[in-house]
């Protein structure tokens, strides 16, 4: 028999919405639905009656048998069967992807702070984020959280760090002393797990940290979420991109390919690597994610400039409010006038 699925019914409403630049309220006022019902359907909240579900599917364009699965919607395994995997950090990065993982796998979220690992076991969001505090209450997650590193990493096959790493831009200075507390502790108690490096960090990070500590088993995948959006980011996410010691097709890029070879077994990197973005894409609501394998400093340099160009975005944007205001301008018009730009 089957089923309405909310998770595809709320991925097919926000996708095409945006599409066409609709608001809530304006998709509301196309469709006769009331506009909190719209917002209960993108929280997989509400089922909308046939009636309700024809309407939407005429103004978005999609089909109404394409929110019906034969039973519960399940993705095929593109990984080895439930894996352990640690989490260091539960602050949004952390703790996004620990609930992500955990619907999968056997999750233990480490923490420094008694209060944020009591909530996490009670089931409380410590964080401020509607998904994660969703899940955790209706989702059958198999995740712990412990004070107690040691522990957690001992049989981990992957450790993902994402503990919070301070910029000072006075000084021009990441501090990555709880990403460096971390990576020593895995190492002490399991070397063999691969770290995959979530935390913000400056370009070439990664590799002085393999090389400060001897390991190969340090990879990097950055994080695009957004703060109280982030399980949701990962769910939804608008790439997944993760870096690993990757031989280069390239000439210029002979002498590194070398040191490569010499210190790093590329293949099982590779496949390491290749592992945990199908970790990322079996969490995931969204289908057909772009998925991205590149050299570690190239995944870095991708965070740096991605937060760079959407700061630029800003201050543009701030740029041509204050220019309206000193001009007598509706700012909200031009601006609405430039976003149509798809170039922009």
């Amino acid at each position: 028999m089957k089923k309405l699925s909310t998770a595809i019914l709320a991925n097919l409403i926000i996708t095409n919405r945006k599409k066409l630049s609709m608001t809530q309220q304006s998709l509301a006022d196309a469709t006769g639905i009331n506009r909190s019902l719209i917002s209960r359907m993108e929280k997989e909240d509400f089922l909308p009656s046939i009636p309700q579900l024809e309407q939407l599917g005429k103004v978005l364009g999609f089909e109404p048998t394409d929110v019906f699965t034969n039973g519960i919607h399940e993705k095929k395994r593109n990984v080895p069967s439930p894996m352990n995997i640690a989490v260091a950090g539960t602050g949004y990065v952390g703790l996004s992807i620990a609930t992500l993982l955990a619907q999968n796998n056997h999750v233990t979220a480490v923490d420094i702070i008694p209060e944020k690992v009591d909530m996490i076991n009670k089931r409380q969001s410590p964080i401020q984020d509607e998904y994660i505090e969703k899940y955790l209450t209706t989702k059958e997650l198999d995740l712990i959280a412990t004070l107690d590193g040691e522990a957690a990493y001992k049989n981990a096959d992957y450790v993902v760090v994402a503990t919070p790493t301070n910029y000072d831009s006075q000084k021009n200075y990441f501090d990555t002393s709880a990403v460096e507390a971390a990576i020593e502790l895995v190492l002490k108690v399991n070397p063999d797990a691969i770290i995959v490096i979530k935390s913000t960090i400056p370009v070439g990070y990664t590799a002085s940290v393999r090389e400060k500590y001897h390991s190969s088993n340090i990879i990097f995948s950055p994080e695009f979420l957004r703060e109280s959006k982030a399980l949701y980011d990962n769910l939804y996410p608008s790439r997944i991109i993760v870096g690993y010691p990757k031989i280069m097709d390239d000439i210029r890029f002979s002498t590194e390919n070398k040191a490569i070879r010499t210190i790093a077994n590329v293949p099982m990197l590779e496949q390491a690597a290749k592992t945990f973005a199908a970790l990322l894409q079996e969490g995931a609501i969204k289908e057909d994610i772009p998925t991205l394998f590149m050299g570690i400093k190239e995944a870095e340099a991708v965070k740096l400039f991605a937060n760079t160009y959407l700061a630029l975005r800003v201050s543009y944007f701030n740029e041509l409010d204050t220019y309206a205001e000193v001009k007598g301008l509706d700012a909200q018009a031009i601006i609405q006038g430039v976003g149509l730009d798809p170039r922009i």
